[in-house]
């Protein structure tokens, strides 16, 4: 099981991650979900500014720029998460299927708490 959440705007460069779970809500959580930001998706470091901020990403074929602030919102899988779920050792052979099957499995967990 996974100890630590991975966000968006934890990846370096050139890092790849699959999309887990989108936060948010509001204008937000639609504005990003309509750029392509949705579970499943494999995203992909491309650079940042020189001051950190903003981060261009890339996505579904397209680059992007989100601010830290707004990668925060975004959690995700990436390999070294992949590989703790041992999932790394599976059947799949490339890292986007690793990736992909590791956000599958991260997003089954349902928290309940109960209150009274």
């Amino acid at each position: 099981m996974i100890d630590k959440i991975t966000y968006l705007n934890d990846l370096l460069p050139n890092d790849t991650a699959v999309i887990s779970k989108v936060l948010g809500h509001g204008a937000f959580r639609k504005r990003i979900t309509e750029m392509g930001f949705v579970k499943g998706q494999v995203v992909k470091v491309i650079k940042a500014a020189p001051l950190q901020d903003p981060v261009e990403y890339q996505i579904m074929g397209y680059n992007v720029s989100l601010r830290r602030s707004e990668a925060k919102l975004v959690e995700v899988v990436c390999e070294v998460d992949a590989e703790n779920m041992d999932i790394a050792s599976s059947i799949e052979t490339t890292l986007e299927d690793r990736l992909i099957r590791a956000a599958s499995e991260k997003g089954k967990v349902i928290n309940v708490a109960l209150v009274g």
